[in-house]
């Protein structure tokens, strides 16, 4: 858990209401402002925002992200996720 105002909501995985043998994981984060999701991202994951605004920032880049935006974060990178949204979460 990345903090206290962050919820995290399995969908896809072994904790998960769908729990079968998938090769990936899918959540749903509900992000709240200041509250900051940090992550060195050991498996290739895709960011899709639901709803609000989230800002993903890596190295000294900053990309803010809106609704129906996605993106994929490439294993290796440590990122940090902020802002007021719902997102959904793949890693495999």
């Amino acid at each position: 858990r990345a903090g206290a105002s962050t919820a995290h909501s399995p969908i896809i995985g072994p904790d998960a209401p769908l729990n079968g043998p998938h090769p990936f994981t899918m959540e749903r984060l509900c992000l709240s402002d200041g509250v900051v999701d940090n992550r060195h991202v050991s498996r290739a994951e895709v960011l899709f925002v639901h709803q609000g605004s989230a800002t993903i920032a890596w190295d000294e880049n900053k990309l803010t992200l809106g609704p129906g935006d996605v993106i994929t974060v490439p294993i290796g990178l440590d990122r940090s996720l902020s802002g007021e949204a719902a997102v959904y979460r793949v890693s495999g």
